[in-house]
């Protein structure tokens, strides 16, 4: 028997093979073990899921396979990805004005020439180790940039939030500590003086018809920060050595530049830099023929939904021509949709087209090293060798121009 949640399973990035055979199997499979659940792999299905918040909850023992601790519960409430509407619909209402892409714009033409300048620089560098040097590098830029921090200010906020996501959050007391050590310090500054900034929103908002305690307040920051640092830097590295491995793909980019919108789009369904999402059930329920009584967990498997040939042909295939490539889950469905998906997208449009325009090729110079994790898909260090184009100063390749 396949045991998805077995970690041995993921040493070598994650395993399609395995759940490819478990989905031809089953609708939904069943776990057992130490945190027995159902596992939802199918796109239909992990759409439903994610959709029907009334069924499928987050709030109840959150997102992770292991329950919630009692610790990490009063800090968990206020995280967006934790919580059940009305509470989450009324804070997502507070909390997405500044995320939404009209409001974003002023931040696109800043982005795209931090993104030309860091790809400058590594192409000089030639050797690099990409994850650090370059994927790292642009949520921090597009973090500063929202929240009004230097990078100075952002460098304390980087071991920590690695380190959650390699251990989990219930495993993780100090490096908690420390993230909200800092984000406590932010939140006092833009309480003083108020700024023109997103980090101001977040030190004013309250929480339904009261003020947030200091551990909601926390939770809420701790989750836009791993969110923020985390999640784009996995897609970016995921691309990347997708690329590696696929080259005729690179060169249809670089021969067609104006294809990087879709291709981000390929890249996410491809990448699903979120390898899953627990819910639990809130009372008795169907899905797929199965009775799921209340209470029990349901994994969904965004990397095997983005996967499902019943919804992407050749699902395993590389495309960044893809006609549906859009349809992915990997920001989530329904309430719980990225409420950062328009900076994210932002972001891997402004680096993937300062790196097209830049760079002529490159090669995996390394091995790649992955977290021992499940719910991430997770590259710690990717070892490459760019090679420039030409010796022309960079010019930024937008999407929509040749």
């Amino acid at each position: 028997m396949v045991l998805l949640d077995e970690l041995s399973l993921y040493e070598d990035g994650i395993p399609h093979a395995a759940y490819d055979r478990v989905r031809g199997e089953h609708a939904i499979h069943f776990n057992p073990g130490a945190h027995p659940f159902y596992a939802v792999l199918s796109h239909a299905e992990a759409a439903t899921v994610l959709q029907e918040t009334a069924v499928y909850s987050s709030a109840l023992q959150g997102i992770l396979i292991e329950d919630v601790s009692a610790e990490m519960r009063p800090v968990m409430r206020a995280m967006l990805p934790f919580a059940d509407p009305p509470e989450h619909s009324d804070l997502r209402r507070k909390l997405f004005p500044p995320l939404m892409p009209n409001h974003l714009a002023g931040l696109k033409a800043q982005l795209e020439n931090i993104c030309a300048d860091i790809v400058e620089q590594a192409v000089n560098e030639r050797d690099i180790d990409f994850v650090q040097r370059l994927a790292a590098e642009v949520p921090l830029a597009a973090f500063g940039l929202l929240m009004g921090l230097e990078r100075r200010q952002i460098e304390p906020l980087r071991a920590p939030s690695d380190a959650v996501i390699e251990q989990g959050i219930n495993n993780s007391g100090n490096a908690v500590a420390d993230l909200c050590r800092c984000l406590e310090e932010f939140i006092d500054d833009r309480l003083r003086a108020p700024r023109e900034d997103y980090m101001t929103r977040l030190a004013q908002v309250d929480f339904g018809d009261r003020p947030m305690t200091r551990l909601e307040r926390n939770g809420m920051l701790l989750q836009i920060v791993i969110g923020g640092l985390e999640t784009t830097r996995s897609a970016l590295a995921g691309f990347l050595v997708a690329l590696g491995e696929h080259r005729a793909q690179w060169e249809a980019l670089c021969a067609a530049p104006a294809l990087i919108g879709n291709a981000v789009e390929e890249s996410l369904r491809y990448v699903s830099p979120i390898n899953y999402l627990r819910r639990t059930t809130v009372s008795k329920t169907t899905l797929s023929g199965v009775t799921l009584p209340a209470g029990t967990r349901i994994v969904v498997f965004l990397g095997a939904a983005n996967r499902d040939p019943a919804r992407f042909a050749q699902p395993h295939q590389l495309d960044v021509r893809r006609s549906n490539a859009r349809q992915h889950l990997a920001l989530g469905a329904g309430a719980h949709f990225c409420m950062g998906a328009g900076l994210a997208r932002m972001q891997l449009i402004a680096f993937w087209g300062a790196f097209v325009a830049r760079v002529a090729s490159f090669e995996l110079s390394g091995p790649c090293e992955r977290g021992r994790v499940i719910q991430q898909n997770l590259i710690k260090k990717q070892p490459v060798r760019l090679h420039a184009r030409g010796n022309s100063p960079p010019k930024v390749v937008r999407v929509g121009e040749g």
